[in-house]
């Protein structure tokens, strides 16, 4: 008799330190917050669209003291759209419980405006071959779907980013000034979708082509 309550007790010691070890386990991961995965790659396209926002602005500071005011209204058109991926990305850490803090402002190493349209192409072309791509198959084993839906719609606006970008870059060279003259002289306009940062020269007819919102929730950016 002795023995079996001895061997009883043993089972529920054994059992009660599962239970207490389980528990603390559960909550080491309830502390890191859920979904990791995601969580990082949102703080990291988070940090990479302010610091896209603030470079955009310098760049557009830029052409404008080299009087090129729409080289200057298509650079804070794109900073504008990097602003709202920063809004998104900062409201989805914020729902996932992450602190979101705003990156330290950096030094930002600015051109001439022929050479700030190279670099930002280049930077353009880097997100939407690599980074982006590489970054949506990080966190889609854990299925959030809106974190998602977000970067992915972050991605479709940096192709067309690079489209406007490349319109002018194309002229960069020999033709530069020629090309500038004929940029300069044309009326333009751009438009930012407030929902997903789709950037277009023309509202579209019915819907966004990227978040398919409405057509007015475009903006129209003033110079």
């Amino acid at each position: 008799m002795e023995g079996r309550r001895s061997g009883l007790c043993r089972l529920l010691l054994v059992i009660l330190v599962s239970i207490t070890l389980g528990a603390a386990a559960a909550f080491a991961g309830d502390s890191a917050g859920p979904y990791p995965e995601t969580r990082a790659v949102l703080s990291s396209v988070f940090e990479g669209e302010v610091r896209a926002r603030i470079g955009y602005d310098a760049c557009s500071r830029q052409a404008l003291s080299e009087g090129y005011p729409n080289i200057a209204y298509l650079f804070s058109s794109l900073s504008a759209s990097e602003a709202i991926h920063a809004d998104n990305f900062r409201r989805i850490l914020s729902a996932l419980g992450a602190e979101v803090a705003e990156p330290t402002p950096e030094s930002v190493i600015i051109s001439k405006t022929k050479i700030n349209l190279k670099t930002a192409c280049d930077r353009e072309l880097e997100e939407i071959d690599r980074k982006y791509p590489s970054l949506l198959e990080r966190m889609k084993p854990e299925g959030h779907a809106e974190t998602v839906r977000f970067v992915t719609y972050a991605w479709e606006a940096e192709k067309q980013h690079r489209d406007l970008l490349e319109q002018i870059l194309s002229g960069t060279g020999f033709f530069f000034s020629t090309l500038t003259r004929r940029i300069e002289g044309t009326p333009m306009a751009f438009l930012v979708c407030t929902t997903c940062g789709s950037t277009v020269a023309k509202r579209p007819t019915e819907r966004c082509p990227i978040c398919g919102g409405p057509a007015g929730d475009y903006t129209e950016l003033k110079k």
